[in-house]
C-alpha cells in the first residue's frame, strides 16, 4: 500500500498499468463541491479507496501530510 511518502505516480494510482481500465474511471469524479481542502482531499481519498488502491490510513496520511507540511500538492500530467 503506498503512503504520502512514497513515490508513486498518479497514472499508476489511476490506472493500475491500464489507461483503459475500469478502475481509472470509477477513480474519477467530476463536478464534486468540497467546502475546504479536507473535504476535498477525503473525497479523492474515498474515490481511491473504494476501488481497493489505498486504505483510509492513506486518506488520513494524505492529509496529515498538508497539515505538517502546509498546502503544497503538485498535480502534474
Amino acid at each position: 500500500m503506498p503512503t504520502p511518502t512514497t513515490p508513486t505516480t498518479l497514472t499508476t494510482l489511476l490506472t493500475d498499468g491500464s489507461a483503459g481500465s475500469a478502475g481509472a474511471t470509477a477513480r474519477i469524479a467530476l463536478d464534486v463541491a468540497a467546502d475546504d481542502w479536507r473535504s476535498a482531499v477525503t473525497t479523492a481519498g474515498r474515490l481511491l479507496e473504494d476501488t481497493g488502491a489505498t486504505d483510509p490510513d492513506y486518506t488520513a496520511a494524505m492529509i496529515a501530510t498538508v497539515e505538517d507540511n502546509g498546502p503544497y500538492i503538485v498535480v502534474a500530467p
